[in-house]
């Protein structure tokens, strides 16, 4: 009895698994004879391209410009919470870098970082993608050079800011008399 029982639920899986895959042939072929119906009458214009060109806003950024600002961005953080923990633990410490200090002054605070930051991720990420859509062919080949150099520059700065250490040991707060 119990064979019987498995030869038949094997049977019903079998019968249900054939309607199934008839009905999902059944729609699939259904779909291709309306796509050859609507691919026939395609106009005649379009026969010889393969590239659809979509009109775009010239605001709209496209996905590798998001990807340097997003990185440029990370960078840029990278380096305003390591001058930010240096300039708070160090007296004396001032920023040293003359365009930083010419924007943002001798010690920058948060909201002059994150507003020129955000500026100069963003103006980046527009040029980059004016660089890269250019009818120029050099000027497409620098174009990644841009945002890549910029980020390179911030992570150095950072990297300044963690290897200048204060005259204390990191995390300690400074004997305050």
């Amino acid at each position: 009895m119990a064979t019987g029982g498995l030869a038949g639920s094997r049977v019903a899986l079998a019968a249900a698994l054939s309607i199934a895959s008839l009905t999902c042939a059944r729609v699939t072929r259904t779909q291709e004879a309306t796509f050859i119906r609507t691919s026939v009458v395609k106009p005649a214009a379009n026969l010889g391209s393969n590239h659809v060109e979509r009109s775009r806003s010239r605001l709209a950024l496209d996905r590798d410009a998001i990807r340097f600002g997003v990185v440029q961005g990370g960078a840029e953080l990278f380096d305003g919470v390591t001058t930010r923990y240096f300039e708070n633990h160090c007296a004396i410490c001032v920023e040293s870098d003359p365009v930083s200090r010419l924007l943002l002054g001798r010690r920058p605070g948060w909201p002059r970082m994150i507003g020129y930051g955000a500026l100069e991720a963003v103006s980046t990420a527009y040029v980059y993608q004016a660089l890269h859509r250019s009818s120029n062919r050099w000027l497409r080949r620098l174009a990644p050079y841009l945002p890549i150099t910029i980020t390179v520059v911030h992570v150095s700065q950072a990297t300044s800011n963690l290897v200048t250490i204060p005259s204390h040991e990191w995390g300690r707060q400074p004997h305050r008399r």
